[in-house]
């Protein structure tokens, strides 16, 4: 995991930091942060040649525009440059903007594995199915940095209860976001009243959930049912495109 903090220098939002991961789990990972590295200055035939060589990260400008389209097709731009700095896991880079105006939906990246995607408001969102590091729902450009792990309630319970190290593998990987967290279709109440197949007991479960938050550092939203989690999922990706983009 390499994480990047990101200062901006102006000209609005000016000292405004910025966060993005890098999550080392795919060849075509790695191939995105070699590509970002190299818009740094920096190339590498090995990657691990790069903690021998992070000190020529520190204080790299990027100049980023973003731009938006006009109704006339014409665009505008508007520019902000950044400083990278180090942080203690790892060096930064800047997250390139996402192109697209307040107007416009945002573009939300769908887990290739995800069965049962929701469908959000076209209005506000729309989506691209690709593999996600972890995590089933991510803003498009932010993938490294913030994922949401969506869960029924009988898969959280076997997750935490049937599948813990593999959960726990995913959760890890959650922990080091900006922005990872789990949503799960179902109430506490449900969680305590032991309303699901599973026959693990409702403390057990409950323990699983607190050591989810305390022990792996990542929040847990019991937001009821499907249709709740979605309004609640769709708010959280827009909400994080919001503080991103400014």
């Amino acid at each position: 995991m390499l994480k990047w903090t990101l200062r901006i220098l102006g000209p609005k939002y000016v000292n405004r930091l910025l966060w993005r991961n890098n999550v080392l789990v795919s060849k075509e990972n790695i191939r995105w942060l070699k590509e970002e590295l190299h818009i740094c200055g920096l190339d590498l035939k090995k990657l691990s040649d790069l903690p021998a060589n992070l000190e020529r990260l520190l204080d790299v400008k990027l100049e980023v525009t973003k731009r938006t389209k006009a109704t006339t097709r014409t665009s505008t731009s508007t520019s902000a440059s950044f400083s990278t700095t180090r942080r203690p896991r790892g060096a930064g880079m800047v997250a390139t903007p996402m192109p697209t105006s307040r107007s416009e939906p945002i573009r939300v990246v769908v887990d290739s594995r995800e069965q049962q995607p929701y469908q959000f408001d076209p209005a506000h969102v729309t989506t691209v199915r690709r593999a996600l590091p972890a995590g089933d729902y991510s803003v498009e450009g932010y993938e490294s940095a913030m994922a949401i792990e969506r869960k029924s309630l009988e898969d959280f319970v076997s997750s935490v209860i049937t599948h813990r190290e593999r959960f726990a593998r995913e959760l890890r990987i959650l922990a080091e976001y900006d922005l990872g967290c789990v949503v799960v279709e179902g109430s506490l109440a449900d969680v305590l009243s032991q309303r699901y197949r599973s026959g693990a007991h409702p403390s057990s479960v409950f323990g699983a959930t607190l050591s989810i938050i305390v022990d792996h550092d990542v929040a847990v939203f019991f937001c009821g049912d499907r249709q709740i989690a979605c309004r609640f999922v769709e708010g959280l990706l827009c909400r994080y495109h919001q503080r991103m983009t400014g």
